[in-house]
């Protein structure tokens, strides 16, 4: 594969990992905020509409100013959830 090749088919791919994985000092929104930050160049207002997205479908709409430690651990399994979806992972199915 060529350097193009491999990075259009890393962009395919999101992780979730099994203790969550968030990052304590960041709130729920900028946790599954921060995958698109990092590696798109999505305007704010697109990111914002995307995680907003993702936390409705997740409910997770009541948690958007909380931390991790606010959390239970469902709460965080959903977060995690919704920061490896955020992206629009190809599905292997």
């Amino acid at each position: 594969m060529s350097k193009r090749e491999r990075y259009k088919y890393f962009r395919q791919i999101s992780y979730m990992f099994q203790n969550n994985a968030l990052f304590d000092s960041m709130t729920v929104f900028e946790n599954i905020a921060l995958p698109l930050r990092q590696t798109t160049r999505m305007s704010e207002e697109t990111i914002e509409r995307k995680v907003k997205a993702r936390m409705e479908q997740t409910e997770l709409t009541d948690a958007t100013g909380k931390y991790p430690s606010e959390l239970s651990g469902g709460m965080q399994k959903r977060v995690a959830l919704s920061r490896a979806l955020v992206t629009d992972p190809r599905s292997s199915f």
